[in-house]
C-alpha cells in the first residue's frame, strides 16, 4: 500500500514539474536591438546567422555584426577596397563554407570571408555575360547541391561557379515571365526544383538541368495547369519557403499566407483577423 503511495506521489511531483516546464517554455523573452544598443540603422532588411554563432544585420545603412554583448559595424569607405561596396544592405546569406554572402542595393554582392576578416566583390560589368546580370540584388540562396544563386531586381537569377568566380545568367523566357517583374524570393522544395518568386508570379526549374543549361532557362509556371487557383494573385507574392514535409508557404503582401501542399493539391490561404488570430 505504501509503494503504491510513493509511486502516486512519484507521478503528482513528475506531473506538476514537467507542466511548469511546458509553461515557462511558452513564456518567451525578447531584447530590443535598435539603434540605442548600436545598430547603424533600424530599417533590417535581412538577417543571418554564421558558423560560428554571430548574427549578421543588414540595413539601409550599414553591415551590423553583433555577438551578444556589442555590435561590429561594416560601412563602405571609398578609400578602402576591402571595405563592403554599399551601405544598403538588401539580403544576406551564409554558404556552406561559412563564407558571408551580401546582396546591396545598387554595389551588386559582396564575399566576407570570416577566416581572412575581407570582403570580395562581385558587379556588374558591361560586355562581360559571365559577370553579374545587374548590381540591384534582391536575394541570395545556396541550394541542396551547394549552388549559390543571386536573384536581382530587373535582370533574372545569377548562379555563382567558385571555382572561376565567374556567374552563368538565367533570364526569363518571354512566354515564362515578363522582364522587370523581378525575383523576391528563392527556395528549393522535395523534388529538387528550384522555387523562385517574383513580381509576375511564381516559377521553377529542375536543378539536374542546371549544370547542362546554356544560361537561358525556361521556367515553369506553378499553378499554370491546374484549375481552382484561377483567384490566386500572382503579383502580390512577397516571399516563399519550402518546408520538410514538402509543402510550400507563400508569402503575400496583403493578402496573408499561403500553404501549398502538391501531394493533396491544395492551396490553403490564412489571414489576419482582429482577434490577433490567423
Amino acid at each position: 500500500m505504501n509503494r503504491c503511495r510513493y509511486i502516486l506521489l512519484f507521478l503528482i511531483v513528475s506531473a506538476t514539474l514537467l507542466s511548469k516546464v511546458v509553461a515557462q517554455s511558452t513564456q518567451l523573452k525578447f531584447d530590443q536591438i535598435g539603434p540605442e544598443q548600436g545598430l547603424s540603422q533600424s530599417a533590417v532588411y535581412s538577417i543571418v546567422q554564421d558558423t560560428q554563432g554571430f548574427m549578421w544585420f543588414g540595413t539601409q545603412d550599414g553591415l551590423n555584426r553583433y555577438d551578444g554583448y556589442k555590435i561590429s559595424i561594416y560601412k563602405h569607405e571609398l578609400n578602402n577596397p576591402n571595405s563592403i561596396s554599399d551601405n544598403n544592405i538588401t539580403s544576406l546569406a551564409c554558404d556552406s563554407n561559412g563564407d558571408i554572402w551580401i546582396g546591396t542595393a545598387q554595389g551588386g554582392v559582396d564575399r566576407y570571408v570570416l577566416s581572412e576578416n575581407k570582403f570580395y566583390h562581385y558587379k556588374h560589368v558591361e560586355n562581360d555575360s559571365t559577370s553579374l546580370s545587374e548590381n540591384s540584388i534582391t536575394t541570395i540562396f545556396e541550394d541542396s547541391e551547394k549552388h549559390l544563386w543571386v536573384g536581382t531586381f530587373d535582370k533574372g537569377i545569377n548562379l555563382f561557379n567558385p571555382g572561376t568566380g565567374k556567374f552563368t545568367r538565367f533570364l526569363f523566357d518571354n512566354n515564362a515571365a515578363k522582364q522587370g517583374s523581378g525575383v523576391r524570393s528563392i527556395c528549393e522544395d522535395k523534388n529538387g526544383n528550384l522555387v523562385v518568386a517574383t513580381g509576375n508570379g511564381l516559377y521553377k526549374i529542375a536543378l539536374l538541368e542546371v549544370n547542362n543549361s546554356s544560361g537561358t532557362a525556361y521556367f515553369n509556371r506553378y499553378f499554370s495547369d491546374q484549375t481552382g487557383y484561377e483567384n490566386f494573385k500572382t503579383d502580390g507574392i512577397h516571399s516563399i519557403f519550402c518546408d520538410t514535409k514538402g509543402k510550400l508557404w507563400i508569402g503575400q503582401w496583403g493578402s496573408g499566407l499561403y500553404c501549398y501542399g502538391k501531394k493533396a493539391n491544395e492551396l490553403k490561404q490564412y489571414t489576419f483577423n482582429s482577434t490577433g488570430s490567423v
